[in-house]
């Protein structure tokens, strides 16, 4: 999952040089600290990582089945045995979760004052949500931006 994000991640970022600009200069500045806390500083790489899994998620579709009768939050009915499937590239790419500039890369979207502000998992279901959200989410953030830092 981490290879395929950062192919894109870094796809993006070489046609984007300002872009590559700012995230060289967070890490210098964030460099000399030690351990993991220097990585959770890195505010502007994981916007873009963000983004760029937005855009181009590691995994684009993922089916799961439901082991009870159950209901989805808009009440719509789902019976035991069936499969469910959801295109988390499709999702990234909609006008209704993201507006008219769904198919733009815009690292900006997730910052609020400068800082990360994580949108909901269910719009953003890149690492799943709910009850199976990926329990290793922070641990591939953290390889992502320790693969630069």
């Amino acid at each position: 999952m981490v290879s395929s994000a950062l192919s894109w991640f870094f796809w993006l970022l070489s046609s984007t040089p300002e872009m590559e600009e700012k995230i060289l200069k967070e890490v210098e500045e964030v460099k000399a600290k030690q351990g993991y806390e220097k990585l959770r500083e890195m505010q502007y790489l994981h916007v873009v990582l963000t983004e760029s899994m937005r855009l181009y998620p590691p995994v684009a579709m993922n089916t799961v089945e439901c082991i009870e009768d159950d209901m989805f939050l808009d009440g719509n009915f789902v019976g035991k045995g069936w499969f469910v499937s959801y295109n988390t590239y499709a999702m990234g790419r909609l006008k209704e979760l993201w507006g008219e500039d769904c198919d733009v890369f815009r690292q900006e979207r997730w910052l609020e004052d400068r800082v990360f502000r994580p949108k909901s998992r269910y719009k953003y279901a890149i690492f799943h949500a709910g009850p199976r959200t990926c329990l290793v989410k922070e641990v591939a953030y953290i390889h992502m931006k320790s693969s630069r830092a």
